[in-house]
């Protein structure tokens, strides 16, 4: 029979966060874990190179243009206000209450922020690649921060043949707007149209209004789409409905797009995922960020992503493990496929395992099979939730140590390449070094490149150094 255990308890030898020095206990670890350093699935190589090496990050946050940040509507705070002691305690049942009540704030986007993060974001692994380790948005902080289950059916579910006739009557609905002067169902005019016209009718409708402007916008902008109407139904039934990992996947995938657009100095994003969450997520992580006084700076940013100190593995308050939360907790951990309305993405909670109170150690592979597996088939140890202290396992901490220091390798090659004259003269080798081993002061110029780096005027600083035009650098 096959091991469909989530955890794995094994002695082991572990780094103390406290003491620095390694010592044997019961690590808890989350599976798939590789048995050997080579077996291990590192950050892609690309990545590493690419992460320090961007020209004009600083010109990012005004060429993306997030679609997917919506404000309240100026009416929409008052329709909830009335649906809401018809509907709460549906509402409440298929999990939507929170999220209902969120969308009635406003979230202040900090563009330095989104764009710090997107800057560490590794697309293969859906995870933040600091010096220190990986982070990423989970399951847990989509329901914590947004309101959005993780439980209950996928949002693609076939509908039964009621809820199908109440799909049809508002699909006509929906075609009689097609004979407006406007030749759509903007959101303001759905608003003006279903608003306290009252029973089953205005329910979906204002659930369809929720889930095209709030959860998942797309194209055409401020219209309502048809594919959110079967999800609307079935949450005016009641029903349960995984919006947390389908609103994820959206993310997951916007931050790949944003992410390669950076790289390679493409045209502007155009992002539809509810990227608030990210912000909000960056909040609860990392507090420095918290600023409201000052405008926070990329350069602030970057600085305060490369320590590990000013990260909290786990800001969310600590809870007993009852049979629902077990099963949340399987949920969060477990590997899988997150799958959207128009996208699906890989789920790699083992690659941040200290996320969820458990030890760190070797990331394995995760074969089909594993994410296709549905929650009742997996089985998690009864550990008490976030009580433990969790930590990384030596073999862990020399592995992550070869990576970063393959990185800084790398890049120094690329430094020394770039800060070589035409006749292929290094003027001062400490120069091309950007970055300097732990413990180690840097020198006046080696700072001068980081503070460069900071402050996205890298090809000023090399030519300034001596540094005359140079061919591309081939990886």
């Amino acid at each position: 029979m096959a091991d469909l255990s989530l955890v794995e308890e094994r002695p082991t030898f572990m780094m103390s966060s406290i003491t620095g020095e390694s010592y044997i206990k019961i690590g808890r670890f989350l599976k798939p874990i590789a048995k050997t350093p080579e077996e291990a699935v590192a950050v892609p190589s690309h990545h590493l190179i690419k992460e320090p090496m961007n020209k004009k990050p600083s010109k990012s946050p005004s060429m993306t243009e997030y679609k997917g940040w919506r404000c309240p509507q100026r009416k929409w705070g008052l329709w909830v206000s009335h649906m809401l002691p018809r509907h709460d305690s549906i509402w409440q049942r298929s999990g939507i209450l929170d999220s209902i009540k969120a969308s009635t704030c406003e979230i202040q986007r900090d563009p330095a922020t989104i764009l710090g993060l997107v800057e560490s974001w590794c697309a293969d692994t859906n995870t933040f690649v600091f010096e220190w380790g990986e982070s990423t948005i989970t399951l847990e902080d989509v329901l914590i921060l947004g309101g959005f289950s993780v439980l209950g059916e996928f949002v693609n579910a076939p509908l039964n043949e009621e809820m199908g006739e109440i799909e049809k009557t508002i699909v006509k609905e929906h075609r009689g707007f097609n004979k407006m002067k406007s030749k759509k169902a903007s959101h303001g005019a759905w608003l003006n149209h279903f608003m306290d016209i009252g029973g089953e009718l205005e329910h979906v409708a204002f659930l369809s209004l929720w889930l095209s402007r709030y959860v998942f916008p797309t194209h055409p902008v401020d219209t309502i789409c048809r594919n959110v109407f079967s999800i609307a139904v079935r949450l005016a039934k009641g029903t349960r409905i995984a919006l947390g990992p389908a609103v994820l996947a959206s993310l997951y995938r916007d931050l790949g797009l944003m992410k390669r657009n950076m790289d390679s100095d493409a045209p502007n994003s155009v992002v539809w995922a509810p990227f608030q969450l990210l912000q909000k997520w960056s909040w609860e992580r990392f507090p420095p960020l918290r600023q409201e006084s000052v405008p926070i700076t990329l350069s602030f940013v970057r600085r305060t992503l490369k320590s590990k100190k000013g990260f909290h593995w786990m800001p969310y308050k600590k809870i007993s493990v009852e049979d629902e939360e077990l099963h949340l907790l399987a949920v969060y951990v477990r590997a899988s496929k997150l799958v959207g309305l128009n996208c699906s993405e890989p789920y790699r909670p083992y690659r941040v395992a200290m996320q969820f109170g458990f030890d760190q150690d070797l990331p394995g592979h995760v074969s089909d099979n594993d994410s296709e597996r549905t929650n009742e088939e997996v089985n998690i140890i009864n550990v008490p939730y976030r009580v433990f202290q969790p930590e990384v396992s030596m073999r862990y901490l020399q592995w992550w140590k070869r990576t970063v220091s393959d990185k800084r390798a790398t890049i120094e090659e690329i430094m020394k390449q770039l800060m070589s004259s035409k006749e292929g003269v290094v003027r001062d080798e400490n120069v091309a070094i950007g970055l300097v081993p732990p413990g180690f002061r840097p020198t006046d110029k080696k700072r001068n490149l980081e503070e460069a780096w900071d402050r996205d005027d890298l090809t000023l600083k090399l030519k300034k150094h001596g540094a005359g035009s140079s061919k591309p650098v081939h990886i």
